[in-house]
């Protein structure tokens, strides 16, 4: 694995998190948003089945989102230690902010007063010297 895709793990897991608790909020508003019409002969029983059954599968999502976001945390501190092993804080310090603050290379050169041009030089460098660090055996 690359350092661009190890680096990258942080965006997809972001990713799945974001999309799993926005289905569990759209299946919350479904399930509250249900009514049963009165010309329907709905048994109680049935309807409380009904709610239970979709309380708990809100529950599992909840679960498996709470899963996800502990991988993630487990995956910021590994990430974290790899880029402080890199020599140049510059590299830690664009790193940092594009892969584990989420920011994009404008936002990168705007906080460190730097050029794009010159942030992505960098990051480029940055992926270089941290491949070494994953892959020792293919330098």
């Amino acid at each position: 694995m690359t350092a661009k895709e190890y680096l990258g793990q942080i965006r997809y897991l972001e990713g799945c998190i974001k999309a799993k608790i926005l289905i569990k909020e759209q299946i919350r508003a479904m399930a509250e948003n249900t009514t049963v019409s009165l010309s329907e002969k709905v048994q109680a029983s049935n309807l409380h089945d009904q709610v239970s059954d979709n309380a708990i599968r809100i529950v599992e999502l909840e679960e498996l989102i709470n899963k996800d976001i502990s991988k993630y945390i487990d995956l910021i501190g590994e990430i974290r230690e790899k880029i402080e092993i890199l020599s140049d804080d510059r590299y830690k310090i664009i790193l940092s902010m594009y892969y584990l603050s989420n920011k994009t290379f404008e936002e990168v050169a705007e906080l460190i007063n730097k050029s794009y041009q010159w942030v992505h030089k960098l990051h480029k460098a940055a992926l270089k010297e941290l491949d070494k660090i994953l892959l020792p055996d293919a330098a």
